[in-house]
């Protein structure tokens, strides 16, 4: 045979595979999102079902004429995988795990141990370790079944993406699977985990209200101690320590009227340490832009920039007391001395595997820049 007709023949070859497995595709179940939970002595697994065909339509026609509603299966057993071979057998059709994007865990199943929870997620060869991870206080069905704006699919939700929220509104970082072993397996660091909650009545059209998924703190975990919840306001300083922040908000006040708003963007910080009589102290410096959204008084650039300097020192200080209060180094400040001197960490944590205190934090300095917007303003007000 000649070239033209090898690859013709090859040409055929692919185009018939192409075609077997677009018939098995549209046979199959994709996965989105998993839900974990632990009731009675029961693994209870929660399997989020979405439709690719839909979405693909929705696209054509630009909006929410396709119903893209997502289906939320259901098993239980004595392990996990036990709970999810009980839902394959209420499966109508093979369910692939391939394209699943987010894992969902409740805090019972936190709380009787992450370690199996762990094996089950990195053992199974479909899995992949770029998952979003979440816990919620809600009912997992609850935040499995909420809907998505437009009556999109739960793809497009914070499910599915929540690096597209995050990015424009800063607070607390969404984290991946990966980040979650590799943070566990850390000797010094600080685990966390995102909490999403269903907020009712968010949003609206013409005839009812739809909730929808928010994040509203964390959970962190450490070796010494049980696992700790910080609600969002608690955790308000720590979007000014986190090297991900890319744009966040400030809301200046004076006498209990709104002053100012500010966009920050894309604050850098850096921590330095010091050991005292067998404790550690710490100092921190951020820096960080901001731009001026909204002016309700006058007030110079001088008195702005030195307001929202310490408005964010304030933030700092404000998470650092109540994280004392739980036992957490949300900061991760004992890492940096791990990073830089094992031993050093050792010894400060031999008498106390907590050796943090309200001394601890010496020093926080900030220096902010003021971007152009409001100039005029800015530079004429007299406060």
């Amino acid at each position: 045979m000649n070239k033209q007709t090898i690859a013709l023949f090859i040409g055929l070859c692919f185009l018939l595979v192409g075609c077997w497995d677009m018939r098995e595709i549209e046979h199959m179940y994709y996965a989105n999102t998993i839900g974990l939970d632990y009731k009675d002595h029961h693994y209870i697994v929660y399997t989020q079902i979405v439709n690719f065909a839909t979405i693909a339509k929705q696209e054509e026609v630009g909006g929410g004429d396709v119903n893209t509603e997502s289906w939320v299966g259901q098993g239980q057993g004595d392990t996990l995988i036990d709970a999810v071979n009980n839902l394959y057998k209420r499966s109508q059709r093979r369910i692939y795990w391939g394209h699943l994007n987010t894992i969902v865990l409740s805090p019972a199943i936190l709380q009787h141990g992450i370690d199996d929870l762990i094996d089950f997620l990195t053992r199974y060869r479909e899995f992949r370790y770029t998952l979003w991870m979440f816990a919620t206080n809600n009912s997992i069905k609850e935040v499995l079944t909420t809907p998505a704006i437009f009556e999109k699919s739960p793809v497009y939700s914070q499910l599915g993406e929540p690096t597209d929220m995050y990015n424009q509104s800063s607070y607390i970082k969404p984290i991946q699977l990966h980040e979650f072993i590799s943070t566990k397996n850390e000797p010094a660091k600080t685990l966390y985990l995102p909490i999403l909650s269903v907020a009712s009545h968010s949003w609206r059209d013409q005839s009812k209200k739809y909730p929808a998924l928010e994040v509203n703190g964390s959970y962190f975990f450490t070796k010494y101690y049980d696992i700790r919840l910080m609600n969002r306001d608690q955790l308000k300083g720590l979007r000014w320590l986190t090297e991900q922040t890319n744009r966040t908000n400030i809301d200046i006040y004076k006498h209990q009227k709104p002053v100012a708003s500010l966009v920050m963007r894309k604050p850098n910080h850096s921590i330095r340490y010091f050991i005292k009589n067998g404790k550690p102290y710490f100092n921190i410096t951020i820096k960080t832009r901001g731009t001026v959204e909204e002016l309700n008084q006058s007030i110079s650039r001088e008195k702005l920039k030195k307001t929202v300097q310490e408005y964010i020192r304030m933030d700092v200080y404000h998470t650092y007391a109540l994280s004392l209060k739980e036992k957490v180094d949300s900061y991760n400040l004992l890492y940096d001395i791990y990073k830089d001197n094992p031993k050093k960490w050792r010894s400060v944590t031999r008498k106390s595997p907590f050796p943090l205190s309200n001394a601890s934090l010496k020093r926080v300095r900030v220096n902010v820049i003021l971007d152009n917007a409001g100039k005029k303003r800015l530079e004429e007000g007299g406060d």
